[in-house]
């Protein structure tokens, strides 16, 4: 019984003395940090400079102007005209011949070199010198023989001045030669008491002398409105049912000979 309890005893000074060590050693690693000097803390990364502003890049008015005009909700009513579309679609197809495969490779192309020939020489005519903007005009509507082409082309001019007027003018805003320019034409529409009226308004000269008061380059001009004619006729080829809205996007992104088809 005696050697019993002896080697409880043993067994649990063992167990004691087992339990002491990590008590001892954390006491000497906490003695040890105490005695030796504390290290200066790094900065932080993201504190140790100071945070740098990203520049604002500036700002380009002509390029803001060239987005607006070329904004498909910008409300000219574009898309209500087709440019013929029916009427060649009447005339050229037939059952076996896909509809998609008529647009871009006949229609496309032939309203775009017959609007290039015919209406946009009035747009760049009117940005070189807007002053001519009624003479340009007038002889426009001599030139233009569709009723229907020619209704449409009033039509987006006189909504184009009305935009003119609405939004892109501030109240009491000056503006500069260009700019009155079109102020005057627009008099001239309002006040006209003759019939036909005194001006027309037609879209391409009253569209080139607008992006000349508003900076816009001549290529930039040309190219905006092109691109316009283009986007109402995929709309136009959509509606028809000729294809759907990724193979519009396809047209409007592809690029022929480098230069695409505008």
């Amino acid at each position: 019984m005696s050697s019993t309890i002896t080697d409880t005893t043993d067994l649990e000074s063992v167990i004691s003395a087992l339990e002491e060590q990590p008590r001892q050693a954390e006491a000497r690693l906490h003695e040890a940090q105490c005695d030796s000097p504390t290290p200066p803390s790094a900065p932080h990364p993201r504190l140790d400079k100071q945070p740098t502003i990203p520049s604002t890049p500036s700002f380009n008015p002509a390029t803001h102007f060239l987005l607006l005009l070329s904004d498909s909700a910008l409300p000219l009513g574009s898309f209500a005209f087709s440019s013929g579309l029916e009427s060649f679609l009447a005339h050229q197809h037939h059952p076996s011949t896909p509809l998609a495969t008529l647009f871009s490779p006949h229609f496309l192309p032939l309203s775009l070199s017959s609007y290039a020939s015919t209406t946009l020489p009035f747009l760049l005519a009117a940005h070189r010198r807007p002053a001519l903007l009624v003479d340009l005009d007038d002889a426009l509507d001599a030139a233009t023989i569709c009723t229907v082409g020619r209704r449409a082309s009033v039509a987006q001019g006189r909504a184009l001045l009305g935009i003119w007027e609405k939004s892109f003018l501030a109240p009491g805003t000056e503006v500069d030669d260009h700019g009155e320019v079109i102020r005057q034409f627009a008099h001239v529409l309002r006040t006209s008491k003759t019939e036909p009226p005194a001006v027309a308004c037609h879209l391409a000269p009253l569209l080139g002398a607008v992006c000349r008061a508003y900076g816009l380059g001549l290529e930039q001009t040309a190219f905006v409105f092109m691109l316009n004619h283009v986007k109402a006729l995929v709309s136009a080829a959509v509606r028809r049912g000729m294809f759907g809205p990724y193979q519009a996007q396809k047209i409007l992104a592809i690029r022929r000979g480098g230069h695409g088809y505008y």
